[in-house]
């Protein structure tokens, strides 16, 4: 059976254009963008993509350590803008944690992008106060005595809650644990973002916020409940027993939410009232 996943050749020449491997293609149909969390290798979105039967769901590839542009959250949110235009139409747009970040970055930046629907699972926005001012320096501590391991499992226990088992099996992931050195700005940099979640009033698409059970009483569900309230068409969906990096377990679930909520009628009694 042949890989499902394709490259995307993407935008025509521009000065900084996508590289061709940077989407990475799965099924047809209508068009999701997928931009993953911060120490989420894309395969973990392919079930997930897998189950949209329906649609054509585009995996933004973020596991190069070293690549500025999908790494830090100003140049992921540029980047996701970029391929939102270069898929043409009016793409879904699906951002997780930190890629759920950058996407609000993208819709707030520019009104005007042409997004159908956004879905924003778990994001990690400072609501009152920074989120990670403390835990950075224990973060950094253990990538300085090279405890790579140590330092995923702080990030799960204080902001991306996952069970013991998952915990246990991804931080001696190598391919993980070669994000860390990374993931430490990108947090710095979340934590000085230059808008706050008042400011997602200005994103008019339809949203709907994924939380998953088990993460609500984390900084995902504290930010979740805040953008609620700002956004002006915006639906939050708690998922029982979810954690945060449960999608590859739970796709037909999570899938089947998503898939409900892009195929609901456009409202159109304002413009009606208008």
């Amino acid at each position: 059976m042949p890989d499902p996943i394709e490259p995307f050749l993407s935008l025509p020449p521009d000065p900084t254009p996508l590289r061709s491997s940077r989407l990475q293609l799965v099924g047809g149909g209508s068009n999701i963008l997928v931009v993953p969390d911060s120490l989420d290798p894309t395969s973990s979105w392919l079930p997930v993509a897998e189950a949209l039967v329906h649609y054509r769901v585009w995996l933004l590839d973020r596991s190069d350590p070293h690549d500025h542009e999908i790494r830090t959250i100003d140049a992921l949110a540029d980047t996701v803008a970029r391929a939102v235009v270069s898929l043409g139409g009016r793409p879904a747009v699906l951002g997780h944690g930190t890629g759920a970040v950058a996407l609000l970055q993208a819709l707030i930046a520019q009104p005007d992008l042409p997004v159908g629907r956004a879905i924003l699972c778990e994001p990690l926005i400072p609501v009152a106060g920074r989120l990670f001012d403390r835990l950075l320096p224990e973060i950094r501590a253990a990538i300085e005595r090279r405890d790579l391991a140590e330092a995923i499992r702080l990030y799960f226990d204080h902001v991306a809650p996952v069970s013991r088992q998952s915990a246990d099996r991804m931080t001696a992931m190598s391919s993980l644990q070669a994000l860390v050195p990374a993931l430490v700005p990108e947090l710095a940099q979340v934590d000085r973002l230059a808008w706050t979640t008042a400011d997602a009033a200005r994103v008019t698409v339809p949203v709907l916020l994924l939380v998953g059970e088990r993460s609500a009483g984390y900084p995902a569900g504290a930010a979740s409940a805040a953008l609620a309230d700002a956004m002006p068409d915006a639906q939050t969906q708690v998922v029982p027993k979810l954690r945060h990096y449960a999608h590859p377990h739970e796709a037909s679930r999570i899938a089947d939410r998503i898939a409900k909520f892009l195929a609901e009628p456009a409202d159109t009694s304002d413009a009606a009232a208008a």
